[in-house]
């Protein structure tokens, strides 16, 4: 018998000074019985079929082909149908069989060594399943998401990601980050860059991007780090939201009030609740209320008392019109004369 090198093994054998027959009668040591599991150890010293009978149709092949042919069977992780727990399951092994030979050469039985790999491959399968699933959110996601080096080499994009910044992804792999920011946004990106390397720190930024047409795209992006097995930052992922239209709309919002505070009409903002927001100098001028004295009030306190009715009239009816939001409104100044002015 030949020298056993491994931790688990089975050794399966026919006609043999140790047991005669062609029977495949089993033996092996105790490492190997709990791969068996109940079938231990009524299978000790009795023919292969007795105990693997589901399997048989599987694993005498295997065993032919060795004892048979005088070849050597080996592979990794190779599955085999087994009931050894009183349960059908599928199993793993690392098997190695070889042919056991007599003073003569003549094959004799089979050397089995097996290492089982059962809860490897399923942890395997599973990492693997959870990593395709991440994969297709990642792909499918309405945010851009991106995976760069520290010093901003990108390395990772997603379809969206590509979208926002107008690029194909084999365009941008291979690019830094700093290559489509906008030169303005540059000095507060790596500030914030170089604060994550050291401390870890993640970030939110928002910035532009320079598509490749030219032309501008306002993100906000989530910058976090990407540790190794050994907690050292190697690497950053980054996930950008379009804001464009966010921004175009504060835009809007600013020049218009730029324009209200410096208009030489009197306007002032109403919600539908009849509260002044908002009061411009002219404003101020022709009713003698400063901002921080009238904001807060109910415009009603500027209408005549023979015209009270006039103002929950209109304003029911725009309620009628509109779902919620504020109303800007002209009309008290134009309508009513000043009660201190």
């Amino acid at each position: 018998m030949p020298e056993i090198r491994c931790r688990h093994y089975a050794a399966f054998y026919g006609a043999d000074r140790f047991v005669l027959g062609p029977d495949f009668v089993a033996l092996y040591n105790a490492p190997y019985a709990p791969s068996i599991g109940q079938r231990h150890p009524k299978a000790f010293g009795r023919p292969a079929r007795e105990n693997w009978s589901e399997l048989w149709d599987d694993l005498e092949p295997l065993l032919r082909q060795v004892l048979d042919k005088g070849e050597t069977v080996a592979a990794k992780d190779r599955p085999f149908y087994i009931e050894r727990h009183g349960y059908p399951e599928t199993v793993y092994f690392d098997i190695s069989y070889s042919p056991v030979r007599d003073e003569n050469g003549t094959v004799r039985g089979v050397f089995c060594i097996v290492n089982e790999t059962t809860d490897r491959v399923r942890a395997d399968r599973a990492l693997q399943a959870s990593e395709e699933r991440l994969r297709a959110v990642i792909s499918q996601s309405a945010a851009g998401i991106g995976q760069a080096s520290l010093n901003g080499e990108i390395l990772h994009v997603n379809k969206r990601f590509c979208e926002i910044v107008g690029f194909e992804e084999q365009e941008l792999l291979g690019k830094n980050i700093r290559d489509i920011t906008y030169a303005d946004d540059m000095p507060e990106q790596t500030r914030l860059y170089q604060r994550l390397a050291q401390t870890g720190e993640s970030f939110d930024l928002e910035k532009r991007y320079v598509r490749k047409d030219g032309s501008l795209v306002w993100v906000n992006n989530t910058v976090s780090p990407l540790r190794d097995d050994s907690g050292r930052i190697r690497q950053v992922s980054v996930v950008s939201i379009d804001i464009s239209e966010r921004k175009k709309g504060q835009e809007v919002e600013r020049q218009l009030a730029s324009i209200i505070a410096s208009s030489n009409d009197a306007i002032l903002g109403i919600d539908l609740d009849m509260t002044i927001t908002s009061w411009n100098a002219s404003a101020e001028r022709l009713y003698g209320y400063k901002a921080d004295e009238i904001i807060g009030q109910s415009v009603l306190i500027l209408v005549p008392a023979d015209r009270i009715d006039e103002e929950p009239t209109l304003l029911n009816r725009v309620r009628g019109r509109i779902d919620g939001g504020a109303l800007r409104n002209q009309t008290p100044s134009q309508r009513w004369p000043s009660r201190r002015c």
